[in-house]
């Protein structure tokens, strides 16, 4: 993402007075002094004109962090996925949907380890085969997600205690947010057991 670029046709400015601007933020002057004593240097942009960009700037330079270290979480979860194949003794493999599932004893468990990829349509595909095709007992999912809580930051572990659709929305026909039409439950619970177990070890 080109910073500069954004915040230059948000304010309907020139780019190089965004830039001019930046290089005196990031050299540590205040915005009052910039709006003062910076004018020639910025084509005269005002007080407002500069918290703006100030503002902008940051959200933006904190916003390219976090995508940053998403990609690295996501990298990383290939490698999570990697390193347990490798400890666990392989008897069957099977590619299904794109996806590549490993049948075997991990730690001497029956296990099958699956990167399902991006995406709640990619997880559910995924938890559908290992049902169908390997009759398994239970499923643990570990990814990356979002999060509605400011303080909950990358990199932090969240156990679940239960699964809601937070983008099913049926209201208009009588049903509650987050409820899937024609279910008569509104929310799915997590094994209690492999939670308090995950808490635990974590």
């Amino acid at each position: 993402m080109d910073i500069i670029q954004v915040i230059t046709r948000e304010l309907k400015v020139e780019k190089w007075q965004v830039e001019a601007a930046v290089k005196l933020i990031d050299e540590g002057c205040t915005i009052p002094f910039i709006s003062r004593y910076r004018k020639e240097a910025t084509g005269s942009l005002n007080d407002e004109q500069l918290r703006t960009l100030h503002e902008r700037l940051t959200y933006l330079r904190n916003l390219e962090d976090k995508k940053n270290q998403v990609l690295s979480s996501i990298e990383d979860q290939g490698k999570l996925t990697k390193e347990l194949k490798e400890q666990m003794q392989i008897t069957r493999q099977l590619t299904k949907a794109g996806m590549e599932f490993c049948e075997g004893i991990l730690e001497g468990q029956d296990v099958v380890v699956v990167r399902s990829g991006v995406g709640k349509v990619n997880a559910a595909v995924c938890t559908q085969i290992l049902i169908d095709v390997f009759d398994v007992k239970a499923v643990i999912n570990t990814g990356i997600a979002g999060s509605l809580k400011a303080e909950i930051n990358i990199g932090d572990l969240v156990i679940s205690s239960d699964l809601v659709h937070h983008d099913m929305d049926a209201v208009s026909f009588g049903y509650p947010k987050g409820q899937i039409p024609q279910m008569d439950v509104f929310s799915f619970e997590a094994d209690r057991a492999l939670a308090d177990l995950a808490e635990k070890v974590c």
